[in-house]
């Protein structure tokens, strides 16, 4: 028997876990540490049956925690200070006596604090925590109601089971009806409390400017960028191109205002399409792979040097179509403005300033004064590298002659540097290289850690050539992400898959995309086809996954108990004595053992039916007893 506080309480627990973990890494640090002793001592002291608070100190603490929380309370800062004043009272309650009042209001602010952690972060776990959370409320307020009936209620094993099973019905049919009208419950275009997000704040990789020396270590961040739904492409293609950086001025390259080329088009090339997947960003610049020829889906403006870029809501993600052409030529149209894309700092170290007019006068044509460079720097013997990085007053300078190391920023500014002294329009391109193919999800992950700059440069013709510096290093093959092909584990795949889903068919299924498929559904209805190959990539493994979790949960659900098994053996055994196929179900074990004459039959069906009249299970013992009767019995007649 179990007394039903100790059951409530375990609910009560794992309820307040639940609405708390996903808080948990964004509380502050005091808080982070109050939670987990507050539980502790909760634990304790319901196990000794003591209250730790008392009513009027908790009401002093609640208020005090409202005053210290209120007062750093502002629009700019709502979210934090808001969550960790929910887990502080939450603390509070845990620490008081668990009332039935109490209770009920644990449940509510676990509920709300799991709600408010959507404000700080929407991962595909807050599904699972949400479900969870919400069978253990409905079993828990079933339980509840019972416990403030008769505090000392007990209840049997098998009570337990029918009260949970009676208690999970409505909870169950919620959820499921809750996915049926998802699709069509009315939804906006922007998510209605996203004033109170926090604005996205900027990180270490992808940059509107270039400057190096500016740090003296580069810290990688491994966050998702965006998802690329892409056939899988040759390694040395796997260029991202975001932004062009055309303005030198002093050590910083800058975006000018698009004045540097009047107009292009691509000539030649294999078009590739993608399906690009953009997480919140702070830039609104979109990425495609080199060369992006159109994008489509999404509101964009575009300019000549193929720099694609939105002005829609940079807090939400947002999806695209984007078609390139992998190995064409940019050509430029009209005359491009040389004064800014020759233009060179008046400070320029003597060194480098010597090694750019040695190459222009050495190289007859552009293709031999590139040639002559990428010479320069093989000979310098320089190493890509991310820590102790050339911070002086001269970082170009320190980066070529003194410490030899750098990271892309470096190597391309250094490069155009010396190619613009020798006369030759360059630029510096900002996007990403490399990619993790996921092989389940059909799609390529970049992610923060492979932000990359490399140099353009125009030919003589107009043509605009690609050279990426950062492959003349000495350590190159090894050091430059992106240059070898990188797989993601199985588990890690689905995970991601998973998310990718998640962020595709929940968090972006807005106003929009329900026009769309009405659209799309009464088209297909007018003229009916089917495509497997138009079904999601991603739904594959999370529907392999339902699959095995619905199959694994027949199985369990139709397995056995050892009570069952053991009377289909006694059943078994008596029908082959009595001559049987097999025994009618109306027939008790007891008619059976009086119908078989045999003492051990008569044994076997007192022993089972005291155990499971007194409405208990067997215990192994008993279970091993009543095993070795039926192998006795089996003995006789053989």
């Amino acid at each position: 028997m179990v007394n039903i506080k100790r059951l409530l309480d375990f609910f009560t627990y794992a309820i307040v876990l639940l609405g708390t973990l996903p808080l948990f890494p964004h509380l502050d640090l005091p808080v982070r540490a109050l939670l987990p002793l507050a539980l502790i001592a909760a634990l304790i002291a319901d196990h000794r049956g003591r209250t730790l608070l008392k009513t009027p100190a908790a009401t002093l603490l609640t208020l005090a925690f409202f005053a210290y929380y209120g007062l750093t309370l502002s629009l700019a800062n709502f979210i934090l200070p808001l969550v960790n004043l929910l887990v502080l009272l939450l603390a509070v309650l845990l620490l008081t006596a668990r009332t039935g009042r109490n209770t009920l209001q644990a449940f509510v602010l676990s509920l709300f604090a799991l709600a408010s952690s959507t404000l700080i972060t929407l991962s595909p776990y807050f599904l699972l925590f949400m479900v969870l959370q919400i069978l253990l409320i409905t079993v828990g307020l079933v339980l509840l109601a019972y416990f403030v009936a008769d505090p000392q209620l007990s209840l049997s094993r098998q009570q337990i089971r029918r009260l949970l099973s009676f208690a999970l019905i409505l909870p169950v049919t919620s959820l499921l009806l809750m996915a049926l009208i998802f699709p069509i419950l009315p939804r906006t275009q922007r998510p209605v409390w996203g004033f109170l997000n926090p604005a996205i704040a900027a990180t270490a990789g992808f940059s509107e400017q270039v400057k190096p020396g500016s740090v003296a270590e580069l810290n990688a961040v491994k966050q998702v960028v965006f998802r690329a739904e892409s056939p899988l492409q040759p390694q040395e293609e796997l260029y991202w191109r975001g932004i062009v950086l055309d303005t030198l001025r002093g050590n910083t390259w800058l975006r000018g205002d698009d004045r540097s080329v009047r107009g292009s088009r691509l000539e030649g090339g294999r078009p590739v399409q993608q399906t690009i997947s953009l997480e919140p960003q702070s830039g609104g610049y979109l990425f495609a792979l080199d060369l992006p020829e159109s994008l489509q889906g999404i509101r964009h403006r575009s300019s000549p040097d193929l720099v694609h870029y939105t002005s829609q809501s940079q807090r939400q993600r947002v999806r695209y179509e984007a078609v390139s052409r992998l190995g064409a030529t940019l050509q430029e149209v009209g005359r491009s403005d040389l004064e800014i894309l020759l233009a060179v700092p008046p400070t320029l170290p003597a060194r480098l300033r010597a090694v750019g007019e040695r190459i222009r006068q050495q190289g007859r044509t552009v293709e031999e004064k590139i040639a002559l460079t990428e010479d320069f720097f093989l000979q310098q013997q320089l190493s890509y590298a991310t820590s102790d990085l050339p911070d002086s007053q001269n970082p170009l300078d320190d980066f070529l002659f003194g410490k030899r190391r750098g990271y892309c920023e470096f190597f391309a500014s250094s490069f155009a540097v010396i190619l613009r002294q020798a006369e030759v329009p360059t630029r510096l391109v900002g996007g990403y290289l490399g990619g993790d193919y996921n092989g389940l999800g059909g799609y390529y992950l970049v992610t923060e850690d492979m932000a990359h700059v490399w140099v353009e440069a125009r030919l003589e013709d107009g043509r605009w050539t690609r050279i990426d510096p950062s492959r003349l290093a000495i350590n190159a093959a090894t050091a430059v992400r992106g240059s070898n092909p990188a797989h993601l584990g199985v588990l890690r795949q689905l995970a991601d898959s998973a998310s990718h889903f998640w962020a595709h068919s929940i968090l972006n299924y807005d106003l929009l995309r329900q026009i769309e498929i009405l659209r799309n559904t009464g088209e297909r209805l007018n003229k009916p086809t089917w495509r497997p190959q138009e079904i999601p990539s991603g739904l594959f493994p999370l529907a392999a996954a339902a699959v095995a979790i619905i199959l694994g949960y027949t199985v369990w659900h139709r397995r056995k108990s050892r009570e069952q098994r053991l009377v289909a053996r006694f059943q078994r055994l008596a029908a082959k004595q009595l001559g049987l196929a097999s025994i009618p179900p109306h027939i008790g074990i007891h008619e059976l053992a009086r119908r078989l004459k045999d003492p051990l039959a008569h044994e076997f069906a007192e022993r089972y039916g005291q155990a499971i009249y007194q409405d208990r299970r067997l215990s192994r013992a008993e279970i091993r007893e009543l095993n070795d009767l039926l192998s006795r019995m089996r003995g006789q007649k053989v």
